[in-house]
């Protein structure tokens, strides 16, 4: 449940950010930065509330966490991830193309968090 919330908020970030203005400075700040820190705390919450024990390969359920489930290897990455894309935003604060770089960075690590999670294809 809580991989679906994450992916949502970066959907959602990466589509606001996209329709907003470049020159609204302190929203595309505002969004960018909640939304990769709530990733970031999401992120760290999966850590601390995985449960080995639940995990099965065989499982024939076809919902949204057959197809996007978690294993103990990619519990860290998806956390480091999240971690440095937070630092990223961070470091480009003052840039004059911050637009471009967030969508990138967001675009990025939405990308890298379904290949860490994507586990039947």
């Amino acid at each position: 449940m809580l991989l679906a919330k994450i992916f949502y908020i970066l959907l959602a970030s990466i589509l606001v950010i996209f329709l907003t203005d470049a020159t609204d400075i302190f929203l595309l700040r505002f969004i960018s930065l909640s939304s990769s820190g709530l990733v970031l705390i999401l992120s760290s919450i999966l850590i601390t509330q995985f449960d080995n024990s639940v995990y099965s390969i065989g499982s024939d359920v076809l919902n949204f966490e057959f197809w996007f489930c978690l294993d103990g290897i990619s519990l860290f990455p998806i956390f480091l991830s999240s971690l440095l894309i937070f630092l990223c935003i961070l470091f480009i604060w003052n840039d004059h193309l911050f637009k471009e770089y967030v969508l990138n960075l967001l675009l990025i690590e939405l990308f890298l968090l379904i290949i860490f999670v994507l586990l039947n294809f």
